[in-house]
């Protein structure tokens, strides 16, 4: 698996965590579950990810993307692994069967090695708990803002 964990291992980072009114789903097949899911009762759906690291993400980095924002990551390209393709596919298909709920935040971070016999790089390793650390401080501060804007 290499790298593409890491997307895996912060989200069990979150679920460790242990906060309210959040349920974490850890998944090597997002397509399925994304698809087969009616999701548009969540609040916000945040899906975490691995990407190939280039030159302007470099391994360990990360990012935070609105899905309904149609970032350029998501958009099938030449060289792009298939496992990208797949999370996009997924949630296309979700949003086109209207099960996606109105907020769905994409964290991806960047690795270099994707074999399947390979260990976590170091450098991602010590990205994941910043990873986890920025989407539960994201987490938070959501609902901080939700609640202001629902106040009277």
């Amino acid at each position: 698996m290499g790298d593409d964990q890491a997307g895996l291992l912060a989200a069990s980072r979150i679920r460790e965590r242990d906060l309210p009114n959040t349920v974490v789903i850890t998944s090597e097949d997002p397509v399925a579950d994304l698809a087969a899911e009616d999701l548009r009762d969540l609040d916000v759906l945040i899906v975490v990810d691995a990407a190939r690291a280039d030159e302007q993400h470099p391994a360990g980095s990360f990012l935070r993307m609105d899905y309904r924002d149609r970032p350029r990551f998501l958009i099938p390209r030449t060289g792009i692994d298939t496992h990208s393709i797949s999370v996009a596919a997924a949630l296309e298909l979700a949003a086109s069967l209207k099960r996606l709920p109105s907020n769905v935040w994409i964290y991806m971070v960047f690795g270099g090695g994707f074999d399947r016999c390979m260990a976590l790089d170091a450098v991602p390793a010590s990205a994941v708990s910043s990873l986890a650390d920025r989407i539960e401080n994201d987490i938070n501060e959501w609902r901080r803002s939700a609640l202001c804007t629902n106040s009277p």
